[in-house]
């Protein structure tokens, strides 16, 4: 099971509480904004299946998530996007989850 934390965001006070990687990637706008943050197994890349715990915790009727977390794969992104979940990652490099994991097999 992946831990993750949540952080509502209702004033610029509440930026200090977002992980220290992402402070100064805060900006007003994010203001409002439910704040989900968490580490997987591996602290580089998170892949689809991981986020998909993550995501079924979520009441998506609620459109105001902010995803921060390290880098995702394409296929994390576009599962975001189909949720209509805004996400900064503190890495762009693009990975899809089988490259990825046949990486780490080697």
């Amino acid at each position: 099971m992946i831990k993750f934390q949540t952080i509502s965001i209702n004033d610029k006070n509440d930026f200090s509480k977002v992980p220290n990687g992402f402070v100064g990637l805060m900006t007003k706008n994010h203001i409002g904004k439910k704040i989900i943050s968490f580490k997987t197994d591996r602290n580089d890349v998170v892949l689809s299946r991981e986020l998909d715990k993550i995501i079924s915790k979520l009441n998506l009727t609620e459109n105001n998530y902010l995803i921060l977390t390290t880098n995702l794969t394409m296929e994390s992104i576009e599962k975001l996007e189909d949720a209509g979940i805004e996400y900064i990652t503190s890495s762009n490099f693009i990975w899809t989850d089988e490259r990825y994991k046949s990486r780490k097999e080697h």
